[in-house]
């Protein structure tokens, strides 16, 4: 087998599994072996990566889904020796705005099966390895609390990231950071902390514009406590690159990093959400054969 395509069926409302036709009039008449599998619940697709990556060599692996998905799929397949390609079918669709020059994403299924492969790094947060983006602070929160507002009967899920954006700033005002950065020690009182492999998230912003897939190394992005109003000024800026202008963002690179905090946290990478007081991050240069669309 020569393709193994990942299919979640709930992202984009049933984007994902619209797919399925186009793989089957794709693959038409071409002698290439091929599989399709849709995941069934929470951690499917970990378990799917894993056990084909360890039967086929050179495989390459699909993942049409949103951040969460292609988590899972990153940490069934890892040292492996299968690529990765992203079909984005969930909300932001992050990670391949920064392997993919065209953001309409037009032709992206074909043109990513017929994608060449590069080698890229991959983190780890906690053990648990991630493509594109680790943060601490107020958007993990943020996110954090949007899972509390599904599991309220009486809320609509599509309302629930929505309440969650009015209800934590009232609680949340900063954190005090221990943050070690390969020998380099900094105490600060943040309000976020953005650790990258990629430079998007939040549907599009460039929290770290000059991340770079291949270097090496973590970008992090440090923001020290501001008021709510100040932070809400940052948005258009943030969204052009350029918060960085800002006295009270600061900008690190490293490949290693230690955050410590007196209080419990919500760490949160690629989708994925952990109560915690304490994460390290580790930078794998190479760690991944990637598929870049044609």
């Amino acid at each position: 087998m020569k393709h193994l395509f990942i299919i979640n069926p709930a992202a984009g409302n049933g984007k994902a599994i619209n797919y399925i036709d186009e793989i089957h009039k794709y693959f038409k008449d071409k002698n290439v072996n091929y599989k399709i599998k849709v995941t069934e619940d929470r951690g499917h697709a970990t378990l799917i990566a894993k056990k084909y990556s360890s039967l086929h060599k050179n495989l390459r692996i699909y993942s049409l889904g949103g951040d969460g998905t292609l988590n899972e799929i990153l940490n069934g397949m890892a040292c492996s020796s299968a690529s990765l390609g992203v079909i984005p079918c969930g909300t932001g669709n992050d990670f391949i705005k920064s392997v993919s020059k065209d953001n309409s994403f037009s032709d992206i299924l074909k043109n990513t099966i017929e994608g060449e492969e590069k080698l890229i790094d991959i983190a780890l947060a906690n053990g648990r390895y991630f493509l594109n983006i680790s943060s601490v602070g107020l958007d993990s929160e943020v996110a954090y609390n949007s899972k509390m507002f599904k599991q309220k009967r009486f809320i609509p899920s599509h309302m629930s990231y929505f309440l969650s954006l009015l209800y934590t700033p009232f609680y949340f005002k900063s954190l005090p950071l221990e943050i070690y950065i390969d020998n380099k020690e900094l105490k600060e009182e943040s309000m976020l902390m953005a650790v990258c492999n990629g430079s998007f998230y939040g549907g599009g912003i460039p929290i770290c514009p000059d991340a770079n897939l291949s270097d090496g190394k973590l970008d992090i992005c440090l923001v020290k406590k501001v008021s709510l109003l100040k932070l809400l000024r940052f948005i258009p800026k943030a969204l052009k690159g350029n918060h960085g202008e800002a006295e009270e963002v600061l900008f690190y690179k490293g490949r290693n990093l230690k955050v410590k905090s007196s209080k419990n946290f919500s760490l949160q990478w690629d989708g994925e959400i952990l109560r915690c007081n304490e994460a390290e991050f580790t930078i794998i240069p190479n760690g991944l054969k990637a598929i870049i669309p044609k």
